[in-house]
């Protein structure tokens, strides 16, 4: 790869061989036209002999066709790390816009509502009084109390009150990658209007426009919101579980929409089941005596059971179960696990069903998993049980209790019946819009998992082989993951015999067996034994020192596998790890490049300065045995700092997929406020090294710039401005990196004048990109304003004159609506100037204006 000879323009296309000109730009990796990267991956032939291959190609003045043999070698160790160790993937689709399609409309049953339901009256007038002053409504209490069913009662009771025609719409937890305005779902009569809005579980999934507004401190947000709300005549309630509440307590209680729910009395919760007792007895399939059997311990039961939800669910379990006796199924229900054991599963096909699903919830905040990913999962488990006779033990009748007819048993349990027996559902996935199964309380996965572990150790083991096959030979790539997860929460059981013997084996093996490496250990790191986690970091933390160090805590390192190769599983690993634990990912990879970049970056610099200074004597030398002196000094260096790039472009673009997969699942804002942590421990090689990896073509800035096309009416956004805008400190934690980003490639004898000026150059057209991208969206637009004003004040304004011409800039000018933006830019500035800025409310709220 060359260094730059020229100021290249941002975005400019480098040489690629016409045959790679329709690669998909994630496969080609970034084009080596215009910086100078650092990685770390061996080249495709030996440095020598490259060396002396090229030295003959400039010899015989095949110049062009050198540089063009260096770009497609670099392109192909891109594209082979992309596939090899990255699954041909590293980032997330875009954010999307909320829109109509993500809420369904509450069904009916008013009746049981009105005759059902019952709840402490102070609790009642509280929640209606402060839903019909303040139009927004939270809703908060321990998992399972019934905040869902207080929120539907509500908005039931308010609908009666107002005389709304229409029913309440429910939205489902929505994701972090979703990106919701209030203000503007505020405004849309035609959907929301007349109607309560009940949001669930609203802090669950980590949703960022949620949570900033929960945590909203400035008042006129939520007067702006409530305003909104007036003029259609429509209502918010939201739902959260009380842990998930605990940081938003004083917002809350400043706002007046907070109401803590409690288990309600014992004597009201009777009263309910008493009510529901008697409308069970009207339903001609349900059985008498087991009403009776419940009526006659009510008191018990609810003690028992303490909320409206619990009751419910139990009272199903034990009118649709095979178990007549109370106490016994109690115990059933109240152990959520007991679908693990072969005699409480009571047949194969629910037992292997129940297996299965704790099975693929072996990963920490499993939500659920695709049901066809399930589901041929499952069948793969089922089989392989069979083989190694399982079943044989359902087949045998048992023995019937004294007095009582044998149990019966269902050959084919219906989906209903099976998701009962495991206590799981089946729910729409908001933003896929695919089906998602899943336990009904989270807490039953880590349940199962400490019973597997502990109790069924056997069954586990039998799987093992299976399970290894699927991880490595499987058509499927989510099948292959899944896999690989599962190994590694089971390779607790035997650290030595399981975990590291498997690792061992993919790290020396195929290299289609790379990406499967941080799979495993995303399954090892879920687990609850700290001492078992412990041992899988140290070994991965081995793979990055070079063979023969005794950094290898686990074991003896892979023989197979030459250090280059295992630095790039290593990487690729910490990639996958972040997905859970990004701060420590983060660590871990700024120790690698401070170890293996950093200081191939510095020669780099200085290599490139030596050419520029040789440049310049050739444009000026008058003497032709002068010129061609100079130009063979200049062809040795040129070939010098390819063989460079090329020794250290593997790993140079290895870490460069995995802060983008980690940014792109996680954070964007708060990946770049770790890459800050980099600079502050290495100085200013690190600093190089992170203007390289965030300015570069196709770097950290334009990866997390792109989007996928929207498959509907929604707008989709890109990562970095969705999140910048969802985080009121977004602003100035970016404000800030970019600060370091423009200091450290401004630091003097960093880098030659036409490096210098593609960087400003990249580094002032992502700005504008970001400009563009969220002038369509209120919340976003305010973001960026808030970057751009603060950006021209840090560093004591250094960075004032170059935003003032990019404002004044055709990229600002072109269209009305930019216009309009770069002059609040502007207003902005010059306010801070005359020091009468006003603190502007948190931004991505509902509550901003202009």
């Amino acid at each position: 790869m060359e260094p730059p000879t020229e100021a290249p323009t941002p975005r400019q296309e480098g040489k690629v061989e016409p045959e790679r000109a329709s690669e998909p730009a994630a496969a080609q990796g970034p084009t080596p036209c215009a910086t100078p990267p650092a990685g770390v991956g061996a080249p495709r032939t030996s440095p020598e002999g490259a060396r002396e291959g090229r030295i003959a190609a400039k010899a015989a003045g095949d110049t062009a066709a050198n540089f063009e043999q260096v770009t497609s070698e670099l392109i192909n160790v891109a594209r082979d790390i992309h596939i090899s160790y990255f699954e041909g993937s590293t980032g997330a689709p875009g954010f999307r816009a909320f829109s109509l399609r993500d809420t369904w409309e509450v069904p009916g049953g008013e009746a049981d509502l009105d005759e059902l339901f019952v709840a402490p009256r102070d609790r009642l007038a509280d929640g209606l009084a402060r839903l019909e002053q303040g139009r927004l409504l939270l809703l908060s209490g321990p998992k399972g109390i019934g905040k869902a069913t207080m929120a539907k009662y509500l908005s039931h009771r308010l609908a009666k009150r107002r005389g709304f025609s229409e029913t309440a719409r429910f939205v489902p937890a929505l994701d972090r990658n979703v990106r919701i305005d209030l203000r503007q779902l505020a405004d849309d009569e035609a959907g929301y209007g007349r109607r309560t809005t009940i949001f669930g579980d609203v802090l669950s999934r980590g949703n960022h426009d949620l949570r900033a507004l929960l945590g909203n401190e400035d008042g006129h947000a939520w007067r702006d919101l409530r305003t909104r709300l007036g003029r259609i005549d429509a209502f918010l309630i939201f739902t959260a579980a009380s842990p998930d509440v605990a940081g938003f307590h004083h917002p809350l209680s400043e706002a007046g929409v907070h109401l803590e729910l409690t288990y309600m009395p014992q004597e009201l919760l009777a009263d309910w089941c008493a009510l529901k007792l008697a409308s069970l007895r009207r339903e001609p399939r349900v059985s008498a005596s087991r009403l009776e059997a419940v009526a006659a311990r009510r008191e018990a039961v609810c003690a028992e059971l303490k909320s409206i939800p619990a009751m419910t669910r139990f009272l199903h379990f034990y009118m649709a179960g095979e178990e007549s006796d109370l106490e016994r199924s109690l115990r059933r229900f109240r152990d959520a696990k007991s679908w693990l054991d072969a005699g409480e599963a009571g047949t194969f096909g629910a037992w292997s069903f129940g297996l299965s699903l704790a099975l693929t919830q072996c990963v920490r905040g499993a939500d659920g998993i695709p049901w066809i990913t399930f589901d041929r999962f499952r069948t793969e488990v089922v089989r392989h049980l069979e083989e190694a006779g399982e079943a044989e033990r359902f087949r045998r009748q048992p023995e019937a209790s004294e007095g009582e007819p044998p149990p019966r048993r269902l050959a084919d349990p219906s989906d209903d019946e099976l998701l009962e027996s495991c206590r799981a559902e089946v729910v729409k996935e908001p933003t896929r819009l695919d089906d998602v199964i899943r336990f009904r309380d989270e807490s039953y996965a880590t349940d199962a998992w400490s019973a597997l572990l502990l109790r069924h150790r056997r069954v586990l083991t039998r799987l093992l082989e299976p399970l290894r096959r699927i991880a490595e030979e499987h058509a499927e790539p989510e099948q292959r993951m899944l896999a690989a997860q599962v190994l590694g929460r089971i390779g607790e059981i035997d650290p030595g015999r399981i975990t590291f013997a498997i690792l061992g084996a993919w790290i020396a093996g195929s290299k289609k067996r790379r990406p499967m490496v941080g799979r495993l250990l995303q399954g090892a790191l879920s687990s609850s034994n700290q001492g078992y986690r412990d041992l899988c970091l140290r070994y991965l933390e081995s793979l990055a020192e070079p063979r023969g160090s005794d950094a290898d805590a686990a074991g003896d390192a892979p023989s197979g596998a030459d250090d280059g190769d295992r630095l790039l599983t290593a990487i690729a690993a910490w990639s996958q790890v972040g997905v859970f634990e990004p701060a420590l990912a983060l660590r871990q990879l700024g120790a690698i490049s401070r170890a293996h970049l950093a200081a191939a970056v510095a020669d780099v610099h200085h290599i490139a300065r030596y050419m520029e200074r040789i440049e310049g004597q050739l444009r000026d030398a008058r003497s032709s045995d002068r010129s061609v002196e100079l130009l063979v000094s200049h062809t040795l260096l040129e070939l010098l700092a390819n063989r460079i790039y090329s020794q250290r472009w593997g790993a140079f673009i290895a870490v460069r997929y995995a802060l983008l997969r980690i940014a792109t699942v996680t954070d964007p804002v708060q990946v770049l406020r770790g890459l800050r942590d980099w600079i502050s421990i290495g100085g200013h090689p690190m600093g190089m090294l992170v203007t390289f990896l965030f300015l570069q073509e196709r770097g950290l800035a334009a990866g997390l710039e792109e989007t996928e096309p929207a498959s509907g009416p929604e707008y989709v956004l890109s990562p970095l401005v969705s999140a910048l805008a969802a985080d009121p400190g977004g602003p100035s934690q970016l404000a800030a990196f970019l600060a370091d980003v423009w200091e450290s490639m401004h630091s003097p004898f960093s880098l030659p004048a036409s490096a210098l000026r593609y960087f400003r150059a990249s580094f002032l057209e992502h700005l504008a990109v970001w400009a563009r991208q969220a002038v369509g969206t209120s919340s976003c637009r305010a973001a960026v304003i808030d970057l751009l004003a603060t950006l021209a004040q840090v560093r004591a304004g250094a960075l004032l004159e170059p935003l003032l011409g990019l404002l004044h800039d055709r990229r600002f000018t072109a269209t009305r609506e930019m216009a309009l933006l770069a002059e609040d830019v502007r207003r902005r500035i010059d306010a801070a100037a005359r020091g009468q800025t006003r603190r502007s409310p948190p931004l991505g709220l509902p509550g901003q204006t202009r």
